[in-house]
Protein backbone atom coordinates (compact mmCIF):
# COMPACT_ATOMS: atom_id res chain seq x y z
CA UNK A 1 0.00 0.00 0.00
CA UNK A 2 1.28 3.16 -0.93
CA UNK A 3 1.37 5.88 2.03
CA UNK A 4 -0.54 9.16 1.05
CA UNK A 5 -3.52 10.46 -0.64
CA UNK A 6 -4.93 9.19 -3.69
CA UNK A 7 -6.04 12.03 -5.69
CA UNK A 8 -6.79 12.42 -9.42
CA UNK A 9 -4.59 14.36 -11.51
CA UNK A 10 -7.18 17.60 -11.59
CA UNK A 11 -7.45 17.48 -7.33
CA UNK A 12 -3.44 17.14 -7.53
CA UNK A 13 -3.00 20.13 -9.55
CA UNK A 14 -4.91 22.47 -7.28
CA UNK A 15 -2.90 21.89 -4.40
CA UNK A 16 0.29 20.45 -5.77
CA UNK A 17 2.18 23.19 -3.97
CA UNK A 18 1.54 20.84 -0.72
CA UNK A 19 3.45 18.22 -2.39
CA UNK A 20 6.45 20.05 -3.23
CA UNK A 21 8.72 18.10 -0.72
CA UNK A 22 7.00 14.86 -0.98
CA UNK A 23 7.81 11.93 -3.23
CA UNK A 24 4.47 12.02 -5.41
CA UNK A 25 4.07 8.61 -7.31
CA UNK A 26 1.85 8.33 -10.54
CA UNK A 27 -0.05 5.82 -12.08
CA UNK A 28 -2.34 5.14 -14.75
CA UNK A 29 -4.18 2.05 -16.45
CA UNK A 30 -0.47 0.96 -18.04
CA UNK A 31 1.83 4.14 -17.02
CA UNK A 32 2.26 5.56 -20.31
CA UNK A 33 0.03 9.05 -19.12
CA UNK A 34 1.42 8.69 -15.66
CA UNK A 35 5.04 8.52 -16.90
CA UNK A 36 4.85 11.59 -19.30
CA UNK A 37 3.21 13.41 -16.12
CA UNK A 38 5.78 12.59 -13.57
CA UNK A 39 8.41 13.67 -15.87
CA UNK A 40 6.75 16.79 -16.26
CA UNK A 41 6.27 16.95 -12.52
CA UNK A 42 10.07 15.88 -12.31
CA UNK A 43 10.50 19.18 -14.62
CA UNK A 44 9.23 21.30 -12.03
CA UNK A 45 11.28 20.14 -9.37
CA UNK A 46 9.05 17.40 -7.99
CA UNK A 47 10.20 14.14 -6.49
CA UNK A 48 7.80 11.97 -8.89
CA UNK A 49 7.72 8.81 -10.15
CA UNK A 50 5.76 6.26 -12.43
CA UNK A 51 4.42 3.34 -10.42
CA UNK A 52 6.49 0.31 -12.32
CA UNK A 53 3.74 -1.72 -14.27
CA UNK A 54 0.77 0.88 -13.00
CA UNK A 55 -2.55 -0.14 -12.10
CA UNK A 56 -2.53 -3.37 -14.37
CA UNK A 57 0.67 -4.35 -12.70
CA UNK A 58 -0.52 -3.77 -9.71
CA UNK A 59 -3.06 -6.29 -10.07
CA UNK A 60 -1.10 -8.82 -11.46
CA UNK A 61 1.03 -8.77 -7.83
CA UNK A 62 -1.96 -9.10 -6.41
CA UNK A 63 -1.97 -6.06 -4.53
CA UNK A 64 -4.87 -4.45 -2.39
CA UNK A 65 -7.01 -1.89 -4.07
CA UNK A 66 -8.94 0.37 -1.98
CA UNK A 67 -12.12 2.89 -3.07
CA UNK A 68 -11.64 6.49 -2.70
CA UNK A 69 -12.52 6.15 0.77
CA UNK A 70 -9.21 4.69 1.92
CA UNK A 71 -10.88 2.17 4.28
CA UNK A 72 -12.86 0.21 1.63
CA UNK A 73 -11.03 -2.82 0.01
CA UNK A 74 -11.99 -3.52 -3.93
CA UNK A 75 -11.35 -5.56 -6.73
CA UNK A 76 -12.79 -3.10 -9.24
CA UNK A 77 -9.87 -1.08 -11.55
CA UNK A 78 -10.41 1.56 -13.74
CA UNK A 79 -9.03 1.27 -17.02
CA UNK A 80 -8.60 3.54 -19.72
CA UNK A 81 -10.65 1.88 -21.94
CA UNK A 82 -12.37 -1.70 -22.71
CA UNK A 83 -9.24 -2.40 -24.81
CA UNK A 84 -6.73 -2.18 -21.80
CA UNK A 85 -8.96 -5.05 -19.32
CA UNK A 86 -5.85 -6.37 -18.92
CA UNK A 87 -6.13 -6.70 -14.99
CA UNK A 88 -5.18 -9.90 -13.04
CA UNK A 89 -7.77 -12.68 -12.66
CA UNK A 90 -10.09 -11.81 -9.90
CA UNK A 91 -10.48 -8.13 -10.69
CA UNK A 92 -13.15 -6.44 -12.44
CA UNK A 93 -12.30 -3.78 -14.84
CA UNK A 94 -14.64 -0.60 -15.19
CA UNK A 95 -13.78 1.33 -18.36
CA UNK A 96 -13.46 5.55 -18.21
CA UNK A 97 -15.76 7.31 -20.04
CA UNK A 98 -13.10 9.11 -21.44
CA UNK A 99 -12.38 7.86 -24.84
CA UNK A 100 -15.95 7.88 -26.09
CA UNK A 101 -15.60 11.44 -25.40
CA UNK A 102 -12.00 11.77 -27.08
CA UNK A 103 -13.51 9.40 -29.66
CA UNK A 104 -16.54 12.29 -30.40
CA UNK A 105 -13.48 15.51 -29.65
CA UNK A 106 -11.34 13.67 -32.42
CA UNK A 107 -14.76 13.70 -35.05
CA UNK A 108 -15.40 17.22 -34.47
CA UNK A 109 -11.77 18.25 -35.00
CA UNK A 110 -11.71 16.38 -37.80
CA UNK A 111 -14.58 18.50 -39.45
CA UNK A 112 -12.87 21.69 -37.99
CA UNK A 113 -9.86 20.72 -40.14
CA UNK A 114 -11.91 19.63 -43.08
CA UNK A 115 -13.44 22.60 -43.69
CA UNK A 116 -10.54 25.24 -42.63
CA UNK A 117 -8.16 23.34 -44.92
CA UNK A 118 -9.05 24.76 -47.93
CA UNK A 119 -9.46 27.93 -46.47
CA UNK A 120 -5.93 27.65 -44.77
CA UNK A 121 -4.18 26.70 -48.26
CA UNK A 122 -5.77 29.42 -49.72
CA UNK A 123 -4.66 31.64 -47.40
CA UNK A 124 -1.03 30.49 -48.16
CA UNK A 125 -0.54 30.97 -51.54
CA UNK A 126 -2.50 34.13 -51.94
CA UNK A 127 -4.65 35.50 -54.39
CA UNK A 128 -4.77 33.61 -57.65
CA UNK A 129 -3.91 35.32 -60.69
CA UNK A 130 -6.74 35.54 -63.85
CA UNK A 131 -4.56 33.32 -66.00
CA UNK A 132 -6.33 34.50 -68.86
CA UNK A 133 -5.48 38.35 -68.86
Amino acid sequence: MLPGPVLTKEEFEQKQEEFMHHKVVCYCTIGMRSGLFAKRLREQGFSAYNLDGSILGWTHHNYPLLEKDRRTETRRVHVYGKQWALQAEGYESVAFQVPLLRLAYGFVLQQAQSIARPVWNAFQTGPQQDAQK
